[in-house]
């Protein structure tokens, strides 16, 4: 939901105490599993893991967020870690489905698009963020702007990160349909890329109103000296955090190993806070499996029969 950045959820206003990320479950040997995957890479006679990243903030950004993390992960699965900025959200979604990028964090409503195109795909991990493995997005507005409710929302120009943005499109789409606004028909949308456009635009007045998820409001906040102009008009149903996926063919006990790599990393320690840099506003990594993404796929069709278009097999 689709950040970054950033990735996780945050509450608005100030940032509450560090929530404590909920504990692991029980596991193999974690030395067993590295083992494991450390011999699945090198038989597959792999240089490298190519690690793909939906564009969801400013790609400098992501670099900086997630480089301490990679670094440490590959450290730990015996290869470096490439990072790979998808230029758009379908770009990276592409990416993951063709095999060209080995392990991606994709949106979750990117990962479900992936998926059905590639069954081969398959998320293995998660991370967690404000102590939760769900966040949430807002429709926001200038404090003395035109809008200030979600009926005003009719005719305005309104700012979407993407077509297959979790928390930048769909989500909030589907919060229009309950109030009886289409999300395209009734309002001019635009659709900015990422969301800190959305937040500036807003800001600038550019656009009426817009979507994000709220790490990217808190951020744009602490970026902007009047970022405080901007307010809440609407939240979303809560949206499960990203899904980190391996593509087809990529060895199954390697993708186990870069989950474990991943769960060793929490701010429940100071070497896991280094990792984890504040913008990254994540607490740590636990496993999960395709069906933890089920709500999306619930949320998608609802909103596909408003807008025929998101169909998978739509016609262009």
């Amino acid at each position: 939901m689709r950040t970054l950045l950033v990735l996780g959820v945050l509450l608005l206003g100030c940032a509450p105490a560090e929530p404590e990320p909920p504990p692991a479950p029980p596991q193999e040997d974690a030395d067993a599993v590295i083992a494991a995957g450390r011999e699945a890479l090198r038989e597959a006679d792999l240089s490298e893991i190519a690690f793909g990243i939906t564009p969801y903030v400013d790609g400098a950004r992501l670099a900086a967020l997630y480089g301490p993390l990679l670094e440490a992960v590959g450290e730990r699965v015996g290869l470096p870690i490439r990072l790979v900025v998808g230029e758009s959200y379908d770009d990276m979604q592409q990416r993951a489905t063709d095999g060209s990028v080995d392990v991606a964090v994709l949106p979750p409503y990117a990962y479900v698009r992936a998926a059905e195109e590639e069954p081969g795909l398959h998320a293995f991990a998660t991370h967690v963020t404000d102590g939760g493995l769900s966040y949430g997005a807002y429709v926001i507005s200038l404090e003395d702007g035109p809008v200030a409710q979600i009926d005003d929302l009719r005719g305005q120009p309104f700012g979407y990160v993407d077509v297959a943005s979790t928390s930048g499109f769909l989500f909030p789409a589907d919060r229009m349909l309950e109030e009886g606004l289409h999300p395209l028909d009734d309002l001019e949308p635009v659709f900015l890329g990422d969301h800190d456009r959305v937040f500036d635009a807003v800001l600038a007045g550019e656009v009426a109103a817009g979507a994000v998820f709220a790490g990217a409001l808190l951020e744009g906040r602490r970026r902007h000296p009047v970022g405080e102009r901007v307010r809440v008009i609407a939240k979303t149903r809560r949206i499960p955090c990203d899904a980190y996926v391996a593509r087809a063919g990529f060895p199954p006990a390697a993708a186990k190993a870069f989950g474990q790599a991943l769960s060793e990393v929490s701010t429940r320690t100071p070497e896991g806070r280094r990792l984890l840099a504040v913008g990254l506003q994540i607490n740590g990594f636990l496993p999960v499996d395709d069906a933890h993404y089920d709500t999306v796929r619930a949320v998608a069709e609802r909103v596909a029969l408003a807008v025929p278009t998101l169909r998978p097999d739509a016609q262009p």
